[in-house]
């Protein structure tokens, strides 16, 4: 039946879930997974964006012929967002990072080769070995445990840095860590031709086609039970609702209690540049949290003959990054690049990781304990972890929601047909 939950069952299923339109609030790829999910049910569905734009944080923005995504974004191969877009023939291209010569770890100021220093280390066989799920605690806790080298254990911070953004070891699930290690070795990730927008238009062209009506700048001020408040005052009654928001938006939404997440910035500096000659493509700091990729050495982001790299400081909680040491850590890995300067865009604290796996879990989809109202989210769900976390949880929240209204719909014909 796939991850969108059963199908209608009968007519009267089909019927129930025509009556009031299903509210998604939130325009970002989880809102966009659950409003398709939706419609692909059967159901009349309605998406509230405040913006004047959807996608949230996988928006392009191009800036003389530079395509700057929100962050340095990856498609896991594999993954629950690369395998729904391309079941839904969600088009996007691009090309797996391949990771060569001019790839490297930083430490103490010094370019270690990428690809030699994880063959020596063993890590790769470490990885294969292991048995994610049967791990308990944090990855610290399970350092601990293995009794792995101090070498070995900055080296598996270096990449959980780049594959989830978390910088603290003590407070991500270690299951979760080592599965997404796993799944960035076993699969590799996508750079996208064009930006991140490439998907949000490809997914609202995908909704349109079902009937979901797309409403920008249109906020929402209050949920509850069956019904939707709009800011201007305006009461959208509802046969179920997904709040698609980050932990803040939902607070401001309603008064029900959820979990605040572990959530993880990245201070980032993207530059557009007019060449770049005999320099490394990318580079993680061992070290120190820093990271430096030449994305457009992967997919098409930047005009003939120019160059989009990302560099970036994973940050720890409540630190903000400064533009200064980014660019100290660019002029060891590209040197000359500001004489090439076209584009520069430095963003202090961007939100990279709405909420990491910790020990505990995070929230389900059904954590507000309302009738018929979901969540989802980067932060929501027990799988996966980013995007692939927003779409898993987008596509239970959207099962959860429409199975519950179906429940709702046969109670009351049994009530009416017992009187």
């Amino acid at each position: 039946m796939g991850p969108a939950g059963r199908k209608p069952e009968s007519p009267a299923d089909v019927e129930a879930l025509m009556e009031k339109p299903f509210v998604v609030v939130g325009g970002g790829l989880a809102g966009l997974t659950a409003a398709i999910a939706l419609a692909s049910k059967g159901c009349r569905v309605v998406l509230y964006e405040k913006s004047s734009r959807f996608g949230g944080r996988a928006g392009t923005l191009w800036r003389q012929g530079f395509a700057l995504n929100f962050g340095p974004h990856a498609l896991y191969s594999g993954g629950a967002a690369e395998s729904m877009f391309r079941q839904w023939g969600i088009h996007f291209s691009g090309n797996r990072l391949a990771l060569t010569d001019s790839s490297y770890f930083v430490a103490a100021g010094e370019k270690l080769p990428f690809i030699g220093t994880l063959a020596t280390s063993g890590l790769h066989k470490l990885l294969t070995a292991v048995n994610a799920d049967s791990i308990e605690g944090s990855l610290k806790d399970w350092f601990e445990v293995e009794s792995l080298p101090p070498d070995v254990q900055a080296l598996i911070c270096a990449l959980v840095r780049l594959t989830a953004y978390c910088t603290e070891p003590e407070r991500i699930s270690a299951r979760a860590a080592i599965h997404q290690l796993q799944l960035a070795f076993s699969k590799g990730v996508v750079y996208l031709d064009h930006g991140w927008e490439t998907l949000t238009q490809g997914l609202v062209k995908k909704g349109r086609t079902l009937g979901v009506d797309f409403q920008a700048n249109a906020p929402v001020r209050q949920i509850e039970p069956g019904v939707v408040r709009l800011q201007d005052g305006k009461m959208i009654p509802a046969s179920g609702i997904v709040v698609a928001t980050d932990w803040d938006g939902l607070a401001q939404l309603t008064t029900q209690q959820v979990a605040r997440p572990v959530r993880y910035r990245m201070a980032l500096l993207d530059l557009g540049l007019r060449r770049i000659a005999d320099s490394a493509k990318f580079g993680l700091g061992l070290d120190a949290p820093f990271y430096l990729s030449v994305h457009s050495t992967w997919a098409s982001l930047a005009p003939a003959g120019g160059s989009l790299v990302h560099v970036g400081k994973f940050l720890s909680p409540g630190e903000r990054g400064q533009q200064t040491e980014i660019e100290t850590f660019a002029d060891l890995l590209i040197p000359g690049w500001r004489k090439e300067v076209e584009v520069i865009r430095f963003l202090p604290g961007m939100v990279a990781n709405g909420g990491v796996i910790v020990p505990s879990g995070r929230p389900e989809v059904d954590a507000l304990r309302l009738d018929g109202v979901a969540i989802c989210g980067d932060w929501v769900g027990s799988e996966g972890m980013l995007v692939d976390a927003s779409v898993s949880s987008a596509l239970r929240a959207a099962a959860w929601v429409s199975n519950q209204h179906i429940s709702r719909s046969r109670l009351q014909v049994s009530a009416n047909l017992s009187t």
